[in-house]
């Protein structure tokens, strides 16, 4: 629902080259050959998406991840299995497009 705004929320606030940006469904696999050009990674990020998937396609999803991060590599899910109230939500979104740059947000509900 929100994920080409948080995409764009990110280019404008992601300055760095070494940074690549990728859109991909992933109900498929992941385009490691070609997008990402048989490199490893320190980090790999999903936020709020794994959960849309079915419970076999998130097995395969993780090996996947797991296949493409370095040795000493994190992945950061933020994921959900149960929705907060749609005033937080809310709240929380509008904070996050508000201070982009902050790593915590106050939230006013």
């Amino acid at each position: 629902m929100f994920h080409h705004l948080c995409l764009k929320l990110f280019e404008r606030t992601a300055d760095d080259s070494s940074v690549k940006i990728i859109e991909h469904d992933l109900s498929n696999s992941l385009p490691y050959d070609e997008s990402f050009g048989g490199r490893s990674f320190d980090v790999v990020v999903s936020s709020f998406a794994i959960h849309h998937l079915t419970h076999e396609r998130k097995r395969s999803f993780y090996s996947e991840i797991f296949s493409i991060l370095n040795p000493n590599g994190i992945f950061c899910n933020l994921d959900h299995v149960s929705s907060l109230p749609i005033d937080y939500m809310s709240a929380l979104w509008q904070n996050l497009v508000k201070h982009p740059k902050q790593k915590i947000v106050p939230i006013d509900c």
